[in-house]
């Protein structure tokens, strides 16, 4: 929580708003006062957001320094926003009724108070205004103009507010020192000025400063952090600060790595929240000590990739308030200020470059469990943070749930066992007892009852205590309360022998009971919410959810009074769904824990057994309005430009509706409808990259019904549009750049639609994204390949066009082993071409793919199905047509350029040989001094026979290439084998010097320091027929 001595974000304050909002609203027993103050905050929210909006806008334009100078006056350390921020927190402490004695949630402020805080919140708001005026120096002004007024009204109203509020005095404690820190705001302002005043160029700094940060990593954790402390309780996890560990850890005693273990629901996210708070206050005044945090959710596993997450550290560790990085100015620069992407190599080096400048670095890592396994994720995460270790002073905490492969990586460092201490779980629920009926507020000794109660049931998860404390707000009498806590005492024993999961099921069960327990209707909205959440393939946000269940009972039209309730939505899913804000401002609805998302996979059949159709048909509903399909669509349509793109939900439903369709009736009307009409179809294309065959522009109506059933793998509609009737391809050949609906169904791997649509007479058909078996080859799969082989004839199975190679080069190159044996056994040759007259076209064959691709296996399967290792065919591509000389490739040559040592060798010992009578030296050869391979050159040399004095009229000889890439140890060897420096009648020493020392100024002395370097090495200099045949004595004053 911001004081008033930090600086406030506009997201901040947008979010408190929101959340002051809301608070106001559940107020009752409230008069006009708390109607006015709503409508005040509201407006002011209303204002944040356009600013907010206005800030973004203003980006990358004219007006971007202006707008960043008047932005960072507005968050500066007691700047208008954080006044707002300030009176704002006072008005949410008042609201949040947090205090333990209180019996009624009446409204807490006298009409006094209510117009002090409205004619504050006005002040502030209309600097806002000013702000989005377009005379930034002037707004700075303005904006000084109030500050001493607005300054004074502020403090008479937080004292105001203190005075009128005994129960909520610790609340308040150190409001003196903030309102002395606003005295200072003027000052502040002033230099502010003065500095915009100035040359601009802090602009262009902060300019830079912002590009840069957002070009490393677009992750922004802040949000989530700030979401996650503002829900804790005070006073909860101080027992860790407190802990032996924890300071041990803090005073940089050995281990420099903390990782805390728990059980799902212990509080761990919760805790690691805490512990970055209180590095963040500990070290505020700190600048050379930064503490960088990631907290993973399982919800995107799948982003939490070894880049992205060393990307945002990277970030954090370079957002210093003043300046950017030196380093990492030059790496933007470098990087074409920002267009080309940052590699991962260059991401590590910043990373331990900026660590090392810093006296101390904390990194904490929340739910390292949950982090993305695949190729070693995690691993190669930690290995990075480890390395980080021991060129700087960094000190690691993570939290997990205890599984071998986290603590393995931790092994010098006993694990901290994190559980909801006693302390902790009665401090939740005292905080809480607002929720549950006036009747447990009135009763101290049944508040008591309660909190011993669960706090004895959970057993160190603090996430049962939400559940447990929440399935007691509906109870209507003080026996029906100690019933239910009874009977979660008796079931608790019952599970103490099981795992955490029994425990979870049962309370989710009792949860689930206490929805059916509700009214029909509510219930009904409870389940449908929670049927999304636990089915949906993506985030939901809130507007989404009203969307997707406002659209099922309409028909053509939808409106904002179709959208249910947001609170009744969260109400009647009595604690199983939560509200997550988000950094664009928008709410994000979902489960409350990663076990909830698990116990619903396992029960769906039981609590929502149609869920998978009920998505579905709201899908189709929202894809079948008016709005989507009354316009006729254009003859060629470009992607979806951002207007498009501002409904999440209609891009969620044309990308998914298919996906959860598989058990909904082809006859169901909203199926027969939305297929039935072409330019909604046509619309729901637009939003498939695969259904516009990965190209930005699109014919919207050569998506058909068909090629929507064939892309989801919908057998029973397929079947039902096809009919009886044969397969029409005249349609695929109006639309040649199309992918076919055959095609679709192949690169999505579903047989039993190919299967249909072949029975019907489907072509494999070429076009410019090759062929249906095309696909199959490039996805490798065996069973599609097997499939279709049978339909292709001859000619199908060799290349689309001159730009495509042939399925056997495909799978050659990807080492698809299965597959090439597949292909070869029906027909393809071994030696197969795109195009025959190599010679006029350049084709090379699949054991040349084979080469590129680096497999040995590969290159030895297709070496005994009799491939010939010496095919050449023209390359164009590597090596191009000089002064009329075709320059030819080979399988060795490749595998040469690849640095394949294992490739060249097999391929030397089945037969391929180097042409040494070509007309110029081979490129290939020259990539081998280019790389410095000197176990290469040694091979094509010794074993290859290649010629080191070849050379021609347009081509120098090897020892030139050496020289110009510096090698010592290659030219060196290339003497010594009987190099000649004047092999070529216009080569000599001087052209050898002079490639050396190419890029030397001072070309006399490198030229000096190369002849010396000869002498040295008593390199041979032979001379060629006509010239003497002994070596010659280099004269060290030869270049004058």
């Amino acid at each position: 929580m911001a004081g008033l001595g930090e600086a406030a974000s506009v997201i901040a304050v947008l979010q408190l708003s929101g959340k002051v909002f809301n608070y106001i609203g559940t107020a009752k027993d409230s008069s006009e006062d708390r109607k006015r103050l709503r409508e005040e905050v509201r407006a002011c929210r209303d204002i944040l957001r356009m600013l907010n909006e206005d800030y973004e806008d203003a980006k990358d334009t004219e007006d971007s320094d202006i707008w960043a100078a008047t932005i960072h006056t507005l968050q500066s350390s007691n700047g208008p926003l954080s006044r707002l921020q300030s009176a704002l927190i006072q008005v949410e402490r008042r609201l949040s009724s947090k205090n333990t004695f209180k019996t009624t949630l009446k409204w807490p402020f006298q009409e006094k108070e209510v117009r002090k805080i409205i004619e504050a919140i006005e002040h502030e708001k209309s600097l806002l205004v000013l702000a989005q005026q377009r005379d930034g120096r002037k707004h700075l002004l303005k904006i000084q103009a109030f500050v001493q007024k607005n300054n004074a009204q502020l403090t008479e109203i937080l004292l105001s507010v203190d005075t009128n509020s005994k129960n909520v005095e610790t609340n308040f404690h150190g409001l003196a020192d903030q309102v002395f820190e606003v005295q200072t705001l003027q000052q502040e302002l002033y230099s502010g000025i003065k500095s915009l005043q100035g040359n601009g160029n802090g602009h262009k700094d902060t300019k830079l400063r912002k590009s840069a940060l957002k070009w490393i990593s677009s992750e922004d954790y802040a949000y989530k952090h700030t979401d996650i402390l503002s829900k804790r309780e005070e006073g909860t996890g101080k027992w860790f600060l407190e802990s032996g560990e924890y300071k041990a850890w803090l005073d940089h005693s050995d281990p420099q790595r903390l990782l805390c273990t728990g059980v799902p629901g212990a509080g761990k996210t919760t805790l690691t929240s805490i512990i970055i708070d209180d590095l963040q206050m500990r070290y505020q005044n700190d600048q050379s000590v930064v503490v960088a945090y990631i907290y993973c959710d399982y919800r995107t596993r799948d982003e939490h990739n070894v880049r992205r997450m060393l990307s945002c550290l990277l970030k954090q560790l370079a957002e210093r308030p003043d300046s950017l990085p030196g380093t990492i100015a030059k790496l933007y620069r470098d990087n074409d200020d920002g267009l080309k992407q940052l590699s991962l190599v260059d991401i590590t080096r910043s990373l331990q470059s900026l660590a090392a400048s810093f006296s101390r670095v904390f990194i904490l890592i929340d739910a390292l469990d949950e982090c993305n396994t695949a190729d070693r994720c995690r691993t190669v995460f930690l290995w990075e943070i480890f390395k980080l270790q021991r060129i700087s002073n960094t000190s690691l905490l993570a939290t997990s749930r205890n599984i071998p492969e986290v603590v393995d990586m931790f092994d010098r460092c006993q694990p901290v066992e994190i559980r909801a201490s006693t302390h902790d779980v009665r401090t939740y629920i005292e905080g809480n007892l607002d929720t549950l009926p006036r009747f447990v507020q009135s009763n101290v000794d049944l508040q008591e009852q309660i909190k011993d109660g669960i706090a004895k049931a959970v057993d160190g998860m603090f996430l049962l205590a939400k559940l447990y404390l929440a399935s007691l707000s509906k109870k209507r009498s003080v026996n029906a309360v100690r019933k239910t806590l009874k009977e979660v005492s008796l079931e608790t024993k019952r599970e103490r022998t099981g795992s955490e999961s029994e425990a979870y099921d049962y309370a989710y069960h009792v949860t689930m009971q206490r929805i059916e327990e509700q009214g029909s209707d509510q219930a009904e909205l409870a389940k449908e919410v929670l049927a999304w959440l636990t089915c949906s393939k993506q985030p939901m946000t809130t507007e989404m959810l009203q969307k997707a269940l406002g659209v099922r009972d309409v028909e053509y039209e939808l409106s904002e009074d179709d959208y249910p309730d947001i609170g009744s939505m969260v109400s009647a899913c009595a604690g199983l769904v939560e509200l997550v804000d988000r950094q664009d401002g928008s709410p994000i609805i979902r489960l409350v824990h990663y076990t909830t998302q698990e116990y619903f996979e396992r029960t769906a059949s039981k609590w929502f057994p149609e869920a998978e159709a009920m998505i579905a048909i709201s899908c189709i509903a929202y894809l079948s309005l008016d709005e989507f399909g009354t316009e006729a669509l254009p003859e060629f349509q470009p992607f979806p430009d951002d207007e498009w793109g501002a409904d999440p939900f209609y891009s969620y439903a044309a990308s998914y509706w298919g996906v959860h369709a598989h058990h909904l009736s082809p006859n169901h009307p909203r199926v027969v409808e939305f297929l039935s009409r072409p330019h909604h179809v046509g619309r729901n294309g637009l939003w498939q990259w695969d259904l516009r065959g990965g190209d930005t522009a699109h014919h919207p109506l050569a998506t058909t019904a068909l090629h929507l059933t064939a892309y989801f793998g919908l057998e029973e509609m397929t079947a039902k549009i096809l009919g009886n009737v044969p397969y029409y391809n005249e349609r695929e050949d109006k639309y040649p750049t199309e992918p076919t609906p055959l095609m679709l169904a192949v690169m999505k791997g579903h047989e039993g639609v190919v299967r249909s649509l072949l029975e019907r007479g489907a072509k494999i058909t070429r076009s410019s994204k090759g062929t249906a078996l095309y696909r199959a080859v490039e996805s490798n799969n065996e069973a599609m390949v097997r499939l279709l082989v049978p339909y292709c004839s001859g000619n199908l199975l060799e290349a689309p066009d001159h730009n495509h190679p042939t399925v056997l080069h495909v799978a050659a190159r990807r080492s698809f082993h299965n597959i090439v044996v597949l292909l070869l056994e029906h027909g393809l040759h071994v030696d197969e071409r795109p195009i025959k007259d190599y010679i006029k076209d350049g084709s090379p064959t699949p054991l040349y793919s084979a080469a590129i691709g680096g497999d040995l296996s590969m290159i030895k399967l297709l070496i005994e199905r009799g491939a010939d290792p010496n095919a050449k065919f023209i390359n164009y591509r590597h090596l191009c047509e000089d002064d009329g000389i075709r320059r030819v490739d080979t399988p060795l040559n490749a595998a040469v350029r690849e640095q394949r040592i294992d490739v060249v060798m097999f391929l030397l010992d089945s037969g391929a040989r180097i042409d040494n009578k070509l007309p110029y030296v081979d490129p290939a050869m020259v990539s081998v001094c280019e790389n410095r391979n000197y176990e290469m050159l040694k091979l094509l040399v010794e074993v290859g026979g290649f010629d080191v004095n070849r050379s021609t009229l347009r081509s120098r000889p090897l020892i030139v290439n050496a020289a110009r890439c510096r090698w010592e140890e290659g030219l060196s060897y290339l003497f010594s084998v009987g190099a000649n420096v004047y092999c070529h009648y216009e080569l000599t020493f001087s052209d050898v010097a002079s490639a050396w020392f190419r890029y030397d100024d001072e070309r006399k002395d490198a030229k000096a320091k190369f002849a010396r370097w000869v002498l040295e090495n008593n390199v041979p200099v032979v001379s060629v027929v006509g010239q003497p045949s002994e070596p010659q004595r280099v004269d060290l004053n030869w270049w004058e």
